[in-house]
């Protein structure tokens, strides 16, 4: 393998670990502690979105779950860690082909 591969791979390590920082990071809005985001589903491309959570004056402008949808924001977490265990497990593989590819080029 060349160093131009080498560095395609590493351009899509680096852009493997921002997903997995963004996704981190949406995942940690889900947890509903104190943050001042509202939380909505969108299914398909139409404008329509149905809150999870939202932003009430009455609790101190925190988020809090809408009654009812308790499952929904579980399903939602649930897809998260699916996602964000997917992507880590990209960026291992990455990274471990990138370690080969260094070991097979100091050999020759």
């Amino acid at each position: 393998m060349n160093t131009a591969d080498i560095c395609g791979l590493l351009k899509e390590l680096d852009a493997a670990r921002d997903e997995l920082k963004k996704l981190k990071e949406e995942a940690s809005l889900l947890s509903l502690s104190g943050h001042q985001n509202q939380i909505s589903i969108q299914v398909g491309n139409s404008s329509r979105s149905l809150a999870i959570a939202r932003i009430e004056s009455r609790n101190g402008y925190a988020s809090t779950l809408v009654r009812g949808r308790e499952m929904i924001l579980l399903g939602v977490k649930k897809a998260y860690a699916a996602l964000i265990s997917t992507q880590a497990q990209r960026v291992r593989d990455l990274e471990e082909s990138i370690q080969q590819q260094c070991k097979f080029g100091r050999a020759a």
